[in-house]
């Protein structure tokens, strides 16, 4: 037989039962399940169209000097602007206070047993 991961809880908000995995409590994976995967998708495209053009730059595969100029800057641009990003979707993943209470309760249920 297979094991069958434990199901627990309802989550009332998104009106799907999520599936929590004992061997997956700890570490990143947890922090990650809540980050918006089409705002982290797209900064990491536009840190590597951003990467590339810079690479195109300084590679001087662009024939004319001020083309290579824009080319750069909006590289810079779109790369710096990316960072932010990244930084700014995985920063707003802090837990909920309706989270936290959910989670201590399990907790004490869980230990009082």
């Amino acid at each position: 037989m297979t094991h069958q991961p434990e199901k627990k809880g309802f989550d009332l908000f998104n009106k799907i039962s999520r599936t929590e995995y004992s061997g997956v409590d700890s570490g990143i994976i947890p922090h990650l399940r809540d980050v918006n995967l089409l705002h982290l998708g797209s900064a990491l495209l536009q840190i590597g169209i951003g990467s590339f053009a810079l690479t195109l730059s300084y590679l001087q595969l662009i024939q004319s000097g001020w083309a290579a100029v824009v080319m750069t800057v909006l590289g810079s641009a779109s790369i710096i602007s990316g960072f932010a990003m990244v930084y700014i979707s995985l920063k707003n993943q802090r837990p909920s206070v309706d989270k936290l209470v959910q989670e201590t309760i399990q907790r004490v249920i869980r230990d009082h047993n």
